[in-house]
């Protein structure tokens, strides 16, 4: 069975989206309330349901009878034949019994074995490979789940703000301060809210469908994610973590090791084949007698050579494809760890205390007619715009750090510097 994890998460979030979404309204609240879970609860749950567990066991009984089948002995083969001689001076009958085997395992089956054994290695790095996808995946929609968190929280404190102003804005109205178009015109920015409020509920349940999918838990919600500062000094550290601690770079290395095994192989299974012959002969007139022979291969049309190059350039090929992962990994190691460094550096986005002081002062000033109901709806759109990027820097610092550990796996499994506690 073949497992392609990202075309399932993909599928989630984008074909499928738009039905679970429909699905999730018509549902109601009840889909967004449910167990909380830690992501170190939660990797578990979708690496079983990812059927990992099954496919190390299939490549480990696939591994073990490829070993055995290396590992075993040829079967003799027996030889049973009877002769009719006609002639003078008289007729004879010939009867033989015998067996042959073949004596290749003398010098092939050393080499079959460790090729068996090299190939066995290779499985347990894809697997690991396919862990590392998930668990990178997983924390994603944490991240996701948990950005959505604060942009509707965010977007609650505009509208907390608004409602302020419009209640004030229905005195100004009576007092004929104001005409009733400005307050119209704080009504429509409410609505604008509302109408971007359903839009981020929609990507929160989505994100909350895809989530409960992975994991297989109705109403499953993912807790608050924190990760921490990846350990790495430079770029050179980050790099070197990567290219000994990848999995897939791992199996690359595993696979190189195969195939220059079975070039050793190819080598030795060049060689022509032998097999001992042993028979035993008995005439119709009592007389008997033993056989013992050697058969030995002809190598004329060079088929062991031709399977011999085919090995060598399969070795190539396969060192070829690590040192083109290696430079890849290096490649993308280095962007994300440059990345990561710029936004470590850039600090003053968090909430300043002063926010919420030039608000209030913006809103005296609109209930005294010192400010327009269109100064002060400007400064409540830069106010919203400030919130949300500071939570999509926020965001962007989350995600590089994730990037980096993904990309090395020098904490692989996510769960040993991915720490979470309950909203």
């Amino acid at each position: 069975m073949h497992h392609n994890y990202h075309e399932v998460a993909a599928s989630l979030k984008t074909s499928g989206r738009i039905l679970i979404i429909c699905s999730c309204f018509l549902q109601g609240n009840s889909f967004l309330s449910g167990e909380t879970l830690r992501f170190e609860a939660a990797l578990p749950r979708v690496i079983e349901r990812a059927q990992i567990a099954d496919l190390k066991e299939a490549s480990t009984q696939a591994s073990s009878s490829r070993l055995q089948a290396a590992e075993a002995f040829p079967n003799p083969s027996g030889i049973a034949e009877h002769e009719y001689l006609d002639g003078s001076p008289g007729d004879t009958d010939e009867s033989l019994l015998g067996l042959s085997s073949s004596l290749d395992f003398i010098w092939k089956r050393g080499a079959r074995i460790e090729a068996a054994r090299q190939f066995g290695a290779i499985a347990p790095h894809r697997i690991a490979e396919m862990e590392r996808q998930i668990a990178y995946r997983l924390a994603a929609v944490y991240l996701e789940t948990a950005a959505g968190d604060e942009r509707l929280n965010a977007l609650s404190d505009v509208k907390t703000r608004l409602d302020e102003a419009y209640r004030i804005s229905g005195s100004l109205v009576e007092n004929g301060e104001i005409p009733p178009a400005h307050r119209r015109r704080i009504a429509l920015s409410l609505e604008q809210l509302a109408m971007e409020r359903v839009s981020l509920e929609a990507d929160k349940i989505a994100s909350a469908a895809e989530f409960q999918a992975l994991t297989g838990i109705e109403s499953a919600q993912p807790a608050q994610l924190s990760i921490g500062d990846p350990a790495f000094p430079s770029v050179a550290a980050a790099v070197a973590a990567a290219h000994s601690h990848r999995p897939d770079l791992k199996a690359l290395e595993a696979i190189k090791h195969w195939r220059e095994s079975e070039v050793s192989r190819a080598k030795v299974e060049s060689l022509p084949e032998a097999s001992l012959d042993l028979a035993y002969k008995q005439d119709n007139e009592d007389r008997a007698g033993g056989f013992i022979g050697v058969s030995v291969e002809i190598p004329i049309f060079g088929e062991n050579r031709a399977s011999k190059m085919k090995a060598q350039a399969e070795s190539f090929h396969a060192t070829i494809e690590r040192e083109q992962l290696r430079r890849k990994v290096a490649s993308e190691v280095s962007a994300a760890y440059q990345r990561y460094e710029s936004l470590k550096q850039q600090t003053g986005i968090d909430a300043h205390a002063g926010d919420d002081d030039y608000l209030r002062s913006e809103l005296s000033a609109f209930q005294n007619g010192e400010a327009s109901v269109v100064e002060y709806l400007d400064a409540i759109q830069v106010y919203r715009e400030t919130l949300f990027t500071r939570i999509e820097h926020r965001q962007l610092q989350q995600q590089a750090r994730l990037k980096l550990l993904f990309l090395t796996a020098a904490e692989y499994p996510f769960s040993n510097s991915l720490s979470t506690h309950s909203k």
